[in-house]
């Protein structure tokens, strides 16, 4: 090992700046992508159960003869 690399070792993180996001305001973020995400992927597996889509169709089908 160099005498650059372990000077780096336990270097402490640059102190914040005005205006660069708290970490509360990055942890909401996170939490909001993450509902955008589950969002999301639930809508992708009901467009990929063919077998609920049928299904509906078939319920609407059904109450429109029923009229």
């Amino acid at each position: 090992m160099n005498d650059d690399a372990r000077t780096n070792i336990g270097t402490p993180a640059p102190a914040p700046t005005p205006g660069d996001p708290g970490s509360a305001e990055l942890r909401d973020q996170v939490e909001r992508t993450r509902d955008e995400l589950g969002k999301t992927v639930e809508a992708l597996a009901a467009k990929a159960d063919v077998k609920a889509q049928a299904k509906e169709k078939a319920a609407a089908v059904k109450d429109q003869a029923a009229e």
